[in-house]
């Protein structure tokens, strides 16, 4: 194996009962391991909560020591794949288990914000040039997504010096079929399509040419 990439998504948080991302990196990682032979692609679904969400990501982290941590959320802003590229050190909001985060920042001693070390540009640039709606956010809020984010490229650069970490936002809903519009987010982004742009963001960091539709359905 020459790379190890970790995909995470989150499980549901009030208001999503349904958390896509959750579908999404279930299906996304068999097709990785097909499509990236040389490569260990690891998964998870992370809970929505400020306490159970980072432990769980600092284990896996700790354990697998990725070179690459691709984390997987949904945006009810988002119009497709949002490809952020820093964290803040901020905090707010319940989350699925009805607790509020400590405090308005994540950790007491800490920079305001984290800036990742992936090409977000390049991966935008890859989508796009696939058909798929994507874009480059400086924004990732202040949500479990922020703090997940935040919390990965923390760990990454005291566990595993030189592993990188990116946040990739998603609808909240995606359209059944490639084409059909989503009616909650007015975003051309298909299920099927979800997948071939997961597969497009593990190539990019790889290094490696697009590959072929993957053809898959969360169903």
């Amino acid at each position: 194996m020459n790379s190890k990439i970790l995909i995470t998504g989150f499980g549901p948080f009030p208001g999503v009962p349904r958390n896509i991302s959750s579908e999404v990196v279930t299906a996304l990682a068999p097709a990785a391991r097909k499509a990236f032979r040389r490569a260990a692609i690891i998964d998870a679904v992370l809970p929505t909560e400020w306490m159970a969400a980072p432990l769980l990501l600092e284990d896996l982290l700790e354990q697998h020591k990725p070179d690459v941590a691709v984390h997987f959320g949904v945006s009810h802003q988002a119009r497709g794949f949002v490809v952020e590229t820093s964290a803040q050190n901020a905090s707010g909001h319940l989350d699925a288990s009805g607790f509020a985060p400590a405090g308005e920042r994540l950790l007491p001693i800490s920079r305001d914000r984290h800036i990742t070390a992936v090409p977000a540009a390049r991966i935008v640039e890859r989508l796009r040039r696939r058909g798929l709606p994507a874009y480059v956010s400086h924004d990732a809020g202040t949500y479990l997504c922020n703090a997940v984010y935040f919390h990965s490229q923390i760990l990454q650069h005291h566990l595993n010096p030189g592993g990188r970490s990116v946040f990739v936002h998603l609808p909240t809903r995606l359209a059944a079929d490639r084409g059909t519009p989503n009616l909650a987010t007015a975003a051309p982004l298909g299920r099927a399509d979800a997948v071939d742009g997961g597969l497009e963001i593990i190539a990019t960091l790889l290094g490696q040419p697009a590959v072929r539709r993957a053809g898959g359905r969360i169903s």
